[in-house]
């Protein structure tokens, strides 16, 4: 089994845990990362709006962040209307667990990392010769 796969095992574990318990924080707090194309599915081609609202702020020509004051507003009932869309975020595709060459990076702000939930895969991690880092 290679990273990713463990990765996303570790992902999908952890996956009722967000929607029943945590109430999927990550996306109601904080701020994400965006390309131009991820920018226009989070805001349905509306851009400008969400820009004149201080939602969306434009880095570059390129890059944008979304700003998560109240959620994501792709955010429903907890749940993701987004999720199955392969164009989705990749930061919400990789969240909480974040693989950087040799080094993987849990998210310090995720509950489920926070209760140990992911520690089976943590094991699994060490044991392909990646390191921990927070």
């Amino acid at each position: 089994m290679d990273i990713e796969q463990v990765a996303n095992e570790a992902r999908r574990s952890i996956s009722n845990f967000c929607i029943e318990e945590c109430k999927a924080y990550c996306c109601r707090k904080g701020h994400l990362a965006l390309t131009l194309k991820e920018a226009e599915l989070i805001t349905q081609n509306r851009i400008k709006e969400f820009k004149d609202r201080d939602i969306i702020i434009q880095i570059d020509e390129k890059n944008y962040a979304l700003s998560l004051g109240k959620s994501c507003p792709r955010l429903s009932a907890c749940s993701c209307t987004i999720h199955k869309n392969r164009l989705r975020p990749s930061v919400c595709k990789q969240y909480p667990i974040f693989v950087e060459g040799k080094s993987i990076r849990l998210s310090s702000g995720c509950p489920a990392v926070a209760k140990k939930l992911l520690y089976e895969f943590e094991c699994k991690f060490l044991n392909l010769g990646y390191k921990l880092t927070n």
